[in-house]
């Protein structure tokens, strides 16, 4: 699975499991050719930035966002309590079921903590979390690929709870 893969497998499961939400990917060509992150959720006035990344084995790099996602999705945070920034880290397996959804605040944070490192292992991140006032087991929302009567699709609840939204 790649990022584009991951991205309308997610997307998709967003229009069939939840049909009053509005998903939209925006295009690579976007402007000056830098598009501000991959797509955004627009629901019963909330606004949600999402930029998707796909890792191979246990680590994130600490710059995997590039500056100009981290600044747009910082924008879009600021912009009101019903907008968010967020990234979606897929890590990746054969069959990925798991993903880690953060919001753009905490992940500003474990930059700035982890700026002398090439990247983060998901274990340091969930065990040690040093000299922060968040929990980030409660700040990181596991998204896992759920069965359904219909088959298996990701809980994209998941994404409204990073950011305290409900989706209903």
């Amino acid at each position: 699975m790649n990022e584009a893969s991951f991205s309308k497998q997610l997307r998709d499961d967003i229009k069939v499991k939840y049909p009053n939400m509005f998903c939209y990917l925006i295009q690579d060509s976007y402007r000056s050719g830098k598009k501000p992150f991959d797509f955004f959720i627009a629901y019963q006035s909330k606004f949600i930035a999402v930029e998707l990344k796909l890792v191979k084995g246990r680590s994130i790099p600490v710059d995997i966002l590039r500056p100009h996602q981290l600044e747009s999705l910082l924008e879009v945070d600021k912009c009101g309590t019903h907008a968010h920034g967020v990234v979606i880290i897929n890590i990746h397996s054969a069959v990925p079921s798991n993903a880690f959804v953060i919001p753009i605040r905490v992940w500003q944070l474990i930059m700035k903590n982890y700026k002398n490192e090439k990247s983060v292992k998901i274990e340091t991140l969930m065990t040690n979390w040093p000299d922060m006032k968040l929990n980030i087991v409660d700040e990181f929302k596991l998204m896992r690929r759920l069965k359904f009567d219909t088959g298996t699709a990701w809980d994209v609840t998941r994404i409204a709870e990073s950011v305290g939204e409900t989706f209903r």
